[in-house]
């Protein structure tokens, strides 16, 4: 197992107001997200829901490319492309819509929280990038916000486990 790794990185620019505004930003519409894909999710279908999230993501993505004049993908990579987009939109969105209509949204922030601290834990082991203090110290902090958050929210239902299934996916 890697030693934990005390050093910071001198190189690393400072960080400024408009970078610590886009990180508070993204959280908060990260947060909020489940709680209104909850929400959608008593009227419109799971695969629905993930349609319309990815027509949303594909325009503003398909803006911020074009005012970046970046460059058609290779062909080559359109299938890599697409395998993704099929696995991530067909199956994780569609899972995780449908897990966030049994189980409440703390919970289900809670479950998907928890897979950049299994990322980084088996980053630290397999790909021998240690274990900062400083990635200890944000692994606490998001695991402990998204339990306080799936506690305080959760409700009991019957049908949580699947739920809870889903979510992991």
């Amino acid at each position: 197992m890697p030693a934990i790794d005390d050093s910071v990185t001198r190189a690393t620019p400072q960080i400024t107001i408009a970078a610590r505004l886009a990180g508070l930003g993204t959280v908060l519409l990260w947060g909020s997200a489940f709680v209104a894909i909850r929400a959608a999710g008593e009227s419109i279908s799971p695969g629905a829901l993930a349609l319309g999230r990815v027509l949303v993501a594909s325009t503003i993505l398909s803006i911020v490319a074009l005012v970046r004049h970046e460059p058609i993908p290779r062909q080559r990579d359109l299938v890599k492309i697409a395998i993704y987009g099929i696995l991530f939109q067909g199956i994780y969105s569609v899972a995780l819509n449908e897990a966030e209509r049994l189980v409440d949204a703390g919970t289900a922030a809670m479950l998907v929280g928890s897979g950049p601290l299994l990322i980084a834990i088996l980053a630290g082991i397999f790909l021998r990038e240690g274990f900062p203090r400083r990635l200890f110290a944000g692994c606490a902090a998001a695991f402990i916000g998204t339990s306080m958050i799936g506690i305080t929210t959760s409700q009991t239902s019957t049908n949580a486990g699947i739920g809870i299934t889903f979510a992991m996916i």
